[in-house]
């Protein structure tokens, strides 16, 4: 019997946190090294986000540092480009933004926060990221 109840409240836990009207779906952290000798190499962070209501991306933020206020987001169903000052329909998108190598930890693990509006409402969502892939440029 009492098996049966926690189950419940699991099972309503889930299904209320699943209702979110925002989602990341995936993040990844690429470590960019330019093919000219003269470039910075850079990390280069990709989200893939979910949004069931019509959703304004605010900022980003990436462990202490200050927060990113221009990004690109691109539909993941017309791959149009845009930038976060518009408000976007429900959808899938993908916000991308580059670092610089001298602001992050290689081997550690970065939290990332975003900060989107709904309506009259701001809701933050976090993520870590502890992989990172190395692009080579050429």
């Amino acid at each position: 019997m009492l098996f049966k109840k926690f189950a419940l409240i699991i099972g309503i836990c889930i299904m209320i946190m699943s209702c979110s009207s925002t989602k990341i779906l995936k993040v990844e952290k690429i470590k960019v090294m330019p093919g000219v000798s003269t470039a910075t190499p850079a990390y280069r962070y990709v989200l893939e986000i979910s949004v069931q209501e019509k959703t304004q991306f605010r900022f980003i933020k990436v462990n202490d540092l200050p927060e990113i206020n221009s990004f690109s987001v691109i539909n993941m169903k017309t791959n149009m480009q845009s930038d976060n000052r518009i408000l976007y329909d429900i959808g899938k998108y993908r916000l991308q933004f580059d670092l610089p190598v001298d602001n992050i930890d290689e081997h550690g693990t970065d939290i990332l926060k975003l900060t989107f509006k709904i309506g009259d409402n701001i809701e933050t969502i976090s993520k870590k990221i502890d992989a990172v892939k190395i692009l080579q440029l050429k």
